[in-house]
């Protein structure tokens, strides 16, 4: 009866990001070493026939300066971008850092050699109704980026160079003196040059299972930019007994996570492990088995038609590392509901209220079902309360921005990541403005009965599947 895991599946609605050791403040890593390009312009028009302001001489060393400070400072060390924005523009800039900066790649490379850094067009101009100048600047950096060896056990697994395309179109206003960014659009393509060569994986450098993997659903497509809500389903489980055709043991966790991203907030659907559904080519069987025959793609597809939502990504975690990535976020305070005593089976010794759980007590409070008031159905909904005070914990330790890519550096350690860097980014800072008490947790009703001589959850989720599919709000 092991839960694999509602620290990972917490973390996963928080960027699914896992493991920050405590929650002192780090410093700022420093950006990659970088041998510049000379700064090149190459075409400028001032269109100012009212003469209402524009100093062309003045006005083209501004954004010069601006555009050459953005390629050695702010594309290199995400931190420090807004500084260059509107007041108005920073939200939108710190949600597409992925595009405005190297990002969470920066780890990653050791040294770049830059062969294009220009202003490619420069337009300066002032509106009927306005006496500010403006300007839009169209401008690319080009680079081929020497990558930091990937630890492998005890040996070093090279990786082949990387070449970095970036091009934005800034549109620019000038306040007080100095031209700041107002609207944008860019565009950032790492290309690895050629296949990295790694040795042949040894007892020294296999690596162990990862204790989180994040995937993506290939068959659903999440649209962010019409306002669509995200839904991820996030799965604990008993590799153990793992099965066959991929499976990776039954599910003793099973929550849909979906967040709108307009109103951020959302909901999570609790799911009994036992609950009785149709799992597609094995007929009528718990839920939990769906992951023993077919592993998570087939949790997927019986999710999907149980509850005919669409699932973007999905978060399997096993029991490995779970005590570890616990102590590396330094615990994680919880509001325990009620009193716990249930030292034989889960071994939850709790009273009731506000308790920094370790690694091992954490688990404990996840897996108790025997000392709770509706057995299976408390369960899951406890795990919920667990993620929600793990969300908290990462939205208040990820206030500085340059810790959201301390939490991806971390999380190398025990995740495996398949999602597209661009498409995590985005996740993550989504979760980190998502208030924790604008998720309403809800426990899928159901009874409990027989099916032939297994206990199961006779399931009656009444319209919330319904309620929940177009905007993530029950």
């Amino acid at each position: 009866m092991n839960l694999k895991t509602p620290l990972t599946i917490a973390l996963s609605l928080a960027l699914l990001l896992t493991a920050c050791k405590g929650s002192a403040p780090k410093p700022i890593p420093p950006p990659p070493t970088v041998q510049r390009a000379d700064f090149k312009v190459m075409e400028v028009k001032v269109a100012d026939p009212l003469d209402r302001g524009i100093q062309p001489a003045a006005d083209i060393k501004l954004v010069t300066d601006l555009v050459n400070g953005y390629y050695t400072a702010a594309f290199l060390l995400p931190s420090v971008v807004t500084s260059t924005f509107t007041a108005e523009a920073q939200p939108q800039a710190i949600t597409n850092l992925d595009t405005l900066t190297i990002g969470g790649l920066g780890k990653d490379i050791k040294r770049m050699v830059a062969s294009v850094q220009e202003i490619t067009r420069a337009s300066f101009f002032v509106e009927n109704d306005s006496s500010i100048p403006q300007a839009i600047v169209e401008m690319r950096f080009e680079a081929k980026a020497t990558m930091k060896p990937e630890r492998g056990g005890k040996q070093s697994l090279k990786r082949s160079p990387t070449n970095i395309v970036h091009t934005a179109k800034f549109w620019l206003q000038k306040h007080e003196g100095a031209f700041q960014i107002s609207a944008f659009a860019a565009d950032l393509k790492a290309d690895s040059i050629a296949p990295p060569t790694k040795p042949k994986a040894t007892a020294s450098t296999a690596k162990s299972p990862s204790a989180l993997e994040i995937h993506k659903v290939q068959t659903t497509q999440w649209r962010p930019e019409v306002g669509g809500p995200v839904f991820i389903l996030v799965l604990g489980s008993d590799a153990r007994n793992a099965g066959p055709d991929g499976g990776r043991g039954r599910c003793d966790a099973i929550h849909l996570v979906g967040i709108n991203p307009t109103t951020k907030s959302g909901s999570i659907l609790n799911f009994p492990r036992d609950s009785y559904v149709d799992v597609p080519g094995h007929g009528m069987q718990r839920i939990n088995t769906s992951c023993f025959y077919g592993g998570p793609d087939l949790m997927v597809k019986t999710m999907t038609q149980l509850t005919n939502i669409p699932i973007h990504y999905y978060v399997i975690t096993e029991f490995s590392h779970f005590r570890a990535i616990t102590e590396e976020l330094g615990g994680v305070e919880v509001d325990i509901p009620y009193p716990m005593n249930d030292p034989v089976g889960s071994g939850a010794q709790f009273a009731a209220g506000p308790h920094l759980l370790s690694g091992e007590e954490a688990l404990r409070f996840n897996r108790n079902r025997h000392d709770t008031p509706n057995g299976d159905f408390s369960r899951t909904a406890n795990q919920a309360t667990f993620m929600l005070a793990s969300l908290k914990k990462f939205r208040t330790e990820t206030q500085d921005l340059s810790r959201m890519f301390d939490y991806f550096r971390v999380a190398r350690r025990h995740t495996l990541i398949t999602v597209p860097l661009n498409e995590m980014l985005r996740l993550g800072f989504l979760a980190q403005q998502i208030d924790p008490g604008a998720i309403q947790s809800i426990v899928i009703n159901g009874s409990t009965g027989k099916a032939g001589d297994a206990s199961v959850v006779f399931l009656n989720p009444g319209d919330i599947f319904s309620r929940v599919r177009d905007d993530a709000l029950p």
